[in-house]
């Protein structure tokens, strides 16, 4: 063992890992996106949802790949990568004016997210792993994501006073705290793990990936299966929060504080993740993955005012417990040497039915309105993500 991967310098990795999520969370400029994109970059709410399939299509070519980048590469490196290119998007973000450069910022944001994503967990389930404390990855994921939450919270607080001081100062103020998990990934350390032999080209090696996630091991797939449409809707529902917000005549500075008290319930689920899911089962967590989200919108689309407005705070059961679940059951399944394909595979599942379907949620919601289309979304919720429960039963994941 080198000496910098004693037991003391890798559980450094533990909490290096949750501050760098902290700092990646520290999003100021979050609770204003959408009106600051039509205010003062010039892009309107249906371009605004363009953007955002960019995003979720640049996430679909880079995620899988970088994912084996990071098994065949040390991952504290692809985590600083990815960092880096984090802080440039900002920038950009911060720079540019009008449709095509707000695309390349979210382009140059999702290939920043596909180096982390995947990168972050599996590098602390292999710490943990050779710290042999892997049965406590569930409360550390948590608090990770806990963490993540945290700092969204503590930036959207001042991020819709900001906005109204100053309207690109949120914006510049995220670009100095997603610097910060630059330094943070620069003092990690690699974790021992056994790295599979590549025996074919990168693509061909990939793909055997991909295949085996979708089509050779179908309890895998089913873990992916009944994650990824409900994240996707669940995405969808939080990029409308902002529309309703403007509908019921939120002001800007009122945003953040709408926002914060959202991270504050998904903060809690987070931070005991793994207590809710030991204390309710795996079924159950994947039963109310489901329903929640749905019920929550349902009702949000249904009766509108005030209780939408408290209701759009609490949906986030799905990304707090039920995803930290999910992702435990993948690396219960899946060895250290494909770890961060597998786990890319499942982050891009969401992300390409996001891609998918935006767009015609934004045409839909200057159409019909914000509030037929939270119903909708959680009709598709219930549409898509029930029959998928079935299917993870059938395969005894359950």
């Amino acid at each position: 063992m080198n000496f910098l991967e004693t037991p003391q310098h890798l559980a450094r990795n533990i909490i290096l890992l949750k501050l760098f999520d902290f700092f990646r969370g520290m999003s100021f400029y979050l609770p204003i996106l959408v009106i600051y994109f039509e205010h003062h970059k010039d892009v309107s709410l249906t371009e605004f949802f363009i953007t955002e399939v960019c995003f979720a299509l640049t996430l679909v070519f880079f995620e899988v790949p970088s994912g084996y980048l990071s098994d065949v590469w040390k991952r504290k490196n692809v985590m600083l990568l990815g960092a880096l290119v984090g802080t440039v998007s900002y920038l950009i973000l911060f720079l540019g004016y009008g449709f095509y450069q707000m695309v390349f910022a979210q382009v140059l944001m999702a290939i920043a997210l596909s180096l982390v994503s995947g990168t972050n967990s599996s590098l602390m389930y292999d710490t943990l792993l050779d710290l042999k404390a892997e049965k406590e990855y569930k409360m550390h994921a948590g608090q990770m994501n806990a963490y993540n939450f945290a700092g969204t919270g503590v930036a959207t607080i001042a991020g819709g006073w900001l906005y109204n001081m100053y309207p690109d100062m949120p914006v510049l103020i995220t670009v100095f705290f997603v610097f910060l998990g630059v330094g943070c990934a620069a003092l990690m350390v690699e974790p021992h793990r056994v790295k599979v032999e590549k025996k074919h080209a990168i693509l061909q090696d990939i793909a055997i990936t991909v295949k085996y996630c979708l089509h050779g091991h179908k309890e895998i797939f089913a873990i992916i299966l009944v994650t990824c449409f409900v994240l996707a809707m669940t995405k969808i529902g939080f990029l409308l929060h902002q529309p309703l917000w403007v509908a019921e005549g939120v002001d800007p500075a009122f945003m953040g504080i709408l926002m914060a008290a959202m991270q504050v319930v998904n903060f809690l689920l987070s931070y005991y993740a793994h207590q809710i899911e030991d204390k309710i089962g795996l079924k159950n967590t994947f039963i109310l993955m489901v329903l929640w989200p749905a019920v929550i919108y349902g009702l949000a689309g249904a009766f509108g005012g005030v209780i939408a407005l408290f209701l759009v705070t609490i949906p986030g059961f799905a990304f707090c417990v039920g995803r930290v679940a999910a992702e435990h059951a993948l690396h219960e399944r899946v060895g250290s040497g494909r770890r961060a394909t597998v786990l890319s595979v499942a982050n891009l599942m969401p992300h390409f039915i996001f891609m998918i379907t935006a767009p015609f949620v934004g045409l839909l919601t200057e159409t019909y309105g914000i509030y037929a289309i939270l119903i909708l979304v959680a009709l598709v919720i219930l549409t898509l993500g029930l029959p998928s429960l079935f299917y993870l039963r059938r395969h005894k994941v359950v």
